[in-house]
């Protein structure tokens, strides 16, 4: 796991790897990073701000049905938001399947938007200009590299 800062704003970044060249590895973060204008950091200088959880996304709105399921189960539950007719519920990534299955049993063929663990930062940020230009470098050039495995970061509008 690598760790950086963007450009400017506020902007961070976690980069999990999986790698058998732990050298190459980094000269080709490095060079990610120096073509983007950011800064790799050490270990821990950016994923204090971010927590780990598992994450369901669902179109569903009953939030009273689905927590009364959720603490049936035994599943703590982290956080519920509803928005636009879709439900984010988040939980303990150890309990991720465990929570899939309390919500196949109460909503039948449920198409999920998302069922992952992942880490989630704790405040995001918005970029502008020539800043949010060289963070979309930066996690273009990082989905490039063969060893990278997930890149999370705090820019909410990177879309």
């Amino acid at each position: 796991r690598y760790e950086g800062f963007g450009s400017g704003g506020g902007s961070t970044i976690i980069i999990d790897c999986l790698t058998d060249n732990a050298n190459r590895t980094i000269a080709n973060l490095r060079a990610c990073f120096n073509k983007s204008h950011a800064k790799m950091g050490v270990a821990g200088s950016v994923s204090f701000g971010y927590e780990y959880l598992g994450v369901i996304v669902i179109p569903f709105e009953d939030e009273e049905a689905m927590m009364d399921a959720m603490i049936e189960n035994d599943i703590e539950l982290k956080d519920i938001e509803i928005e636009d007719g879709y439900m984010t519920v988040t939980v303990d990534p150890a309990q991720l399947d465990d929570a899939k299955e309390v919500i196949d049993r109460l909503i039948p063929d449920v198409k999920y938007e998302v069922l992952e663990s992942k880490m989630v930062p704790s405040e995001e940020v918005e970029l502008e200009g020539e800043d949010l230009e060289l963070f979309r470098r930066l996690v273009t050039l990082l989905d490039d590299v063969d060893d990278v495995q997930n890149v999370y970061h705090n820019v909410s509008n990177l879309n």
